[in-house]
């Protein structure tokens, strides 16, 4: 598998207001990655939380859709805060990371999920879907919730909204268990295919 540095991904978490759930998504704007349904979702999700509970969305990134996203966002749905904040330094993705509660990976074409496994190394729940490669690193129910299609999308949202001890549990496997994908585990692994190659050899 790839490879992450997992201390350059540790963060040291920011508290935030305990009736908001704050997501962040970290892609490029254009098609494939499904900004705009991710637009559409959260403000779907908004709507069937309870009325004293806030969401708000971070996008970051840049793309050829940055000004079709910002159309898409419906500035009517009252507990839901949507910010395109742009393409951001490695350092200001980890702060950004650090002050936010739940990843969410929109694509449905993921090969792998870089981003991803970079939020969930930072301890935060990732949101994505089932049949994608982040599903290689990421279990339903332990590192994050795992969607079939957009409308289960929206469920587990809402779930990690009103679900605090559903949220808090994914967090602490989160920060407290490495993944197998840091470069030690890796290294490992390739010294093994090496060597499996050299013994057919």
């Amino acid at each position: 598998p790839n490879g992450i540095d997992v201390e350059q991904w540790r963060v040291h978490p920011v508290a935030g207001a305990d009736n908001e759930l704050r997501l962040v998504a970290v892609m490029r704007l254009a098609p494939r990655k499904r900004a705009i349904p991710l637009v559409t979702m959260v403000e779907s999700a908004a709507r069937l939380v309870p009325s004293d509970r806030q969401l708000r969305l971070v996008i970051v990134g840049n793309g050829p859709l940055e000004s079709r996203v910002r159309k898409a966002v419906d500035d009517s749905v009252a507990n839901c805060a949507i910010d395109l904040v742009g393409r951001l330094t490695p350092d200001a993705v980890r702060a950004t990371l650090a002050s936010s509660d739940v990843f969410i990976a929109p694509a449905l074409l993921e090969s792998f999920g870089i981003a991803a496994l970079e939020a969930r190394t930072a301890g935060l729940p990732v949101l994505a879907y089932a049949q994608t490669g982040i599903s290689s690193f990421v279990r339903d129910g332990v590192e994050g919730l795992l969607a079939r299609d957009d409308e289960q999308m929206v469920r587990n949202i809402v779930r990690l909204a009103v679900d605090r001890d559903l949220r808090e549990r994914i967090t602490e496997h989160n920060r407290s268990t490495e993944p197998n994908e840091s470069w030690p585990h890796v290294l490992e692994l390739a010294d093994v295919a090496y060597e499996r190659a050299a013994r057919i050899g």
